[in-house]
């Protein structure tokens, strides 16, 4: 009974002294293997669509111009982005 005990037990240590320790590296086998590619997407040939059409009508121009200045207007601070927000709102009639 004796020399399986000491046969198991010395098994059982060669397994966990075989393996990579917590913290350790895997064998530089394992660590030069490189990840899987991506296929390569060739690059669209046709060039960009603009997002605004050129044939805007003249109240989407109005609207695009008031939205510009509003955003110019988060630019400021305290009283002055108030009364900048007012002047905007009232130059485009959008009280």
């Amino acid at each position: 009974m004796r020399r399986l005990a000491t046969g198991v037990l010395a098994v059982a240590m060669g397994w966990c002294l075989s393996g990579p320790a917590p913290g350790q590296p895997y064998p530089e086998s394992d660590q030069h293997n490189p990840p899987p590619q991506r296929p390569q997407v060739p690059p669209p040939t046709d060039p960009p669509v603009k997002t605004q059409a050129p044939d805007a009508s003249q109240q989407d121009q109005e609207y695009l111009e008031y939205l510009a200045a509003l955003k110019r207007c988060q630019q400021l601070t305290g009283e002055q982005r108030g009364s900048c927000i007012r002047e905007t709102k009232q130059h485009f009639d959008r009280m």
